[in-house]
Parts: structure tokens; sequence; C-alpha cells
């Protein structure tokens, strides 16, 4: 590590300390094993090396797409794992058309987006989950953070989705000879800040179980939120967006999708929609995007989780 970086991750593992959902002792662990068994952390890849890259369609994902294509040069693989109980026609309609918008200006870096159907939730566990849910309504309570968002987490997700992203790394070496060791998430510092396995702690131990269940001790797993190497800070969709600004084509943001809720049109209600006028205003970005109804104040929590939980978790009536 040049004596450049070193402040930089300094000031980074300062800043962990004070977030109660990372384990800075975990991450330098974590660190020193991979620095033992390889030589470094994480290495940036060279220009037109594959990547792969987990897209959502929300605007993480896609400043992050055009970032690694347009500032880092690399031919980035994208996929987008979606579970059939939970469609989120949403997000693969703002996939589909923000790839329809990136094709010509990424010229031979451009490769179509990849769906991967996969199952989130074990039928037991969405079962027993709406029933406690409706069964006892005060338990909604307990799924609040302290801003009063509506936050439910689905165990270990991140984690799941580095295996899944493993089976289309296979996929594309099996259909094309491609070897690609680097797979970049799109999480960014507030996730961090709710989501335990959202964490950068949660970052590092999975590339390091990558390493250990694949045998490969060359494997990356991360997000350009979280490494010291490329930026000066811990980022956030707002410092993301920033980014991706100085590099055209400008990015259509009423093209993405951040609704926890699958409507036609985003809330603009919800925890991530309100993240998301926010991103964009900090970022000085005009949000051009159509929402379902405006933002109010006087939003009725119940009904909306009730919603939510009908439209995400596939709610059973038998439950009522």
């Amino acid at each position: 590590m040049s004596k450049k970086q070193q402040p930089k991750k300094q000031q980074l593992k300062k800043f962990f300390r004070h977030k109660k959902l990372e384990n800075i002792q975990l991450i330098e662990g974590v660190e020193r094993t991979l620095t033992n068994n390889r030589g470094y952390v994480f290495k940036m890849p060279k220009p037109k090396t594959p990547v792969i890259l987990l897209l959502s369609g929300g605007l993480d994902s896609v400043s992050t797409w055009k970032i690694l294509v347009k500032r880092f040069k690399l031919n980035v693989y994208p996929v987008v794992f979606q579970d059939p109980k939970e469609p989120r026609a949403g997000e693969r309609r703002a996939v589909k058309d923000i790839a329809r918008y990136f094709k010509k200006p990424f010229g031979k870096l451009y490769h179509e987006p990849q769906f991967f159907t996969v199952s989130f939730l074990a039928n037991e566990y969405r079962r027993s989950f709406d029933q406690h849910l409706y069964k006892n309504p005060q338990a909604i309570a307990s799924f609040l953070d302290e801003r009063g968002y509506f936050n439910v987490d689905l165990p270990g997700l991140t984690g799941a989705l580095a295996l899944y992203a493993m089976q289309f790394r296979n996929s594309l070496f099996f259909k094309s000879n491609l070897k690609i060791n680097t797979i970049f998430s799109s999480v960014v510092r507030s996730d961090g800040e709710a989501v335990a396995h959202q964490t950068f702690t949660a970052s590092r131990a999975i590339m390091l179980m990558l390493n250990g269940v694949m045998g490969e001790k060359h494997l990356q797993f991360t997000s350009l939120a979280f490494e010291p190497e490329l930026f000066e800070t811990y980022l956030d969709t707002a410092d993301l967006l920033e980014l991706q600004k100085r590099t055209k084509p400008a990015l259509p943001v009423e093209k993405t999708w951040s609704c926890l809720m699958d409507y036609q049109h985003q809330c603009g209600v919800c925890r991530s929609c309100l993240n998301r006028k926010a991103a964009l205003k900090t970022a000085g970005i005009t949000d051009t995007t159509y929402y379902r109804q405006p933002l109010s104040s006087k939003v009725n929590i119940f009904n909306q989780v009730k919603q939510w939980l009908k439209k995400v978790l596939q709610y059973d009536r038998r439950f009522e």
C-alpha cells in the first residue's frame, strides 16, 4: 500500500468504528488473511477485464455500471437475480430501459443484462413471517428503524447473491470461456448503516467466504463504495451520482427504479423513494421521475406495510 493510500484507509477504519453494525476487528482479520494468502486485499481490474455487476435497476447499481464502463473501461457483465414469487416488474422494466439507453454509448464494453431466476425466501419462512405480522400487528413496530421507516431484512441476502453470482460466472465460462475473478455489488454507506449483510464488514467477509468455498484465492467481491484504493471516502448514493456525472451520457434517472412497491409508477413515499429523492437533491440532479402520488407526511404506515407485504411477500389471506 502506498503512503498516499494509507491515510485514506486509516480514515475509513476510524469511520467504521462508529457504525454499530460494523466489526472493525473482523474487517482487519479478514484483510490480514487475504493479504497473507494472495498479497493484497483488493486490486482494481485492468481496463477491458471482464467483471460481473449485480444489477437491480436502481440509482446505485446503474451509476456503478456507468462508472465501471466509462471511468475504468471494464467489460461489465450485468446480472439481475429475481424471485418468481416477487416478480418486481418495475425493476425489470428499469433494467431493460437503461440497457437500451447504454447500449450505443458503451460500445464494445456493453453486454446485455442477464436475468436469473432464483428463490430468495423459503416458502416456510415466507408463510411464517406473514402469519406473525398479520396476527400480531403490534410486531410492526419491531421492524421500524430509528427514522420510522419499515425495514424488513432478508437474512444474509448479499451473501446469497454472491453465491448466485458464482453460478453466473461459471455459466459465462461454459458459454464464452470467460474467466472472471471480480464481482461488484452496489452497496453504499446508508445501506450498511441499516442492514447487516450490506455493511463493509459483510462485504469483506463474503470475499473471504468465496475464496474458501470456491477454492480460488484471487476471487474478489466488493462495491465501489468500499474501496479506499479508488476513492477518498466511504460512498453513498449521492456520491455515486456525482461520480457518474463526470462522464457522458447523462443518466436518465426517470428510467431507474428504487421503489419498494410494485406499482406501475414509483410511490414516492416509501423509504427507498425518500432516499432516492434526497440523494438526487444532494447530487444536484433534477428528479424527472413520475411518482404515483406526491410526497406526504401523513402516510398511514400500517396500510403501507400491509400493501408492501402483499406485493413483496405474497401475503396469504388464510392468515387474516
